[in-house]
């Protein structure tokens, strides 16, 4: 009886930091990629209240605690980031110009001219795919930027 209560604290001593192990693996997995939400008919811009009715031009961002803020135009979507603290942002989505499909932000190559209509006149279009982004920059003279640029 004395060897048996010897061996269970050996036994607490491994079982404790796997169960932590377990614990924090189960917490990992637990955790989804952020991804950006659909834009719902007649959907509000966050900033300026418009209809968000051209999703070629839209933006939004998810802060870390989960809120997802959606814009009718970058413009709106940069603006309304300057309120908010960058680091409260988790992830910033623009949808692509040519395939109306979100993109991060990161990953975008943004093209900004003035001779761009956007809803707000923000002028700001996105692109996935930068060789678009150079062919429209080079057509209307404007210039190439990335998110950290129109954060700015």
């Amino acid at each position: 009886m004395n060897s048996a209560r010897r061996a269970r604290p050996v036994a607490n001593i491994v079982a404790i930091p796997a169960a932590l192990t377990l614990l924090a693996a189960l917490w990992a997995c637990g955790k989804s990629e952020l991804k950006p939400a659909d834009i719902a008919t007649d959907e509000l811009c966050a900033r300026c209240r418009s209809v968000i009715a051209e999703k070629q031009y839209a933006g939004q961002f998810i802060t870390k605690d989960g809120f997802v803020r959606k814009f009718d135009d970058i413009s709106c979507m940069v603006q309304h980031a300057e309120r908010v603290k960058r680091s409260s942002v988790a992830a910033f989505y623009a949808m692509d110009y040519a395939s109306q499909q979100w993109v991060k932000g990161e990953d975008a190559s943004f093209v900004r001219s003035d001779k761009f209509k956007t809803p707000q006149n923000g002028g700001i279009l996105a692109f996935k795919d930068r060789n678009q982004a150079q062919a429209l920059s080079t057509q209307y003279q404007a210039e190439i930027l990335t998110l950290n640029d129109i954060l700015k």
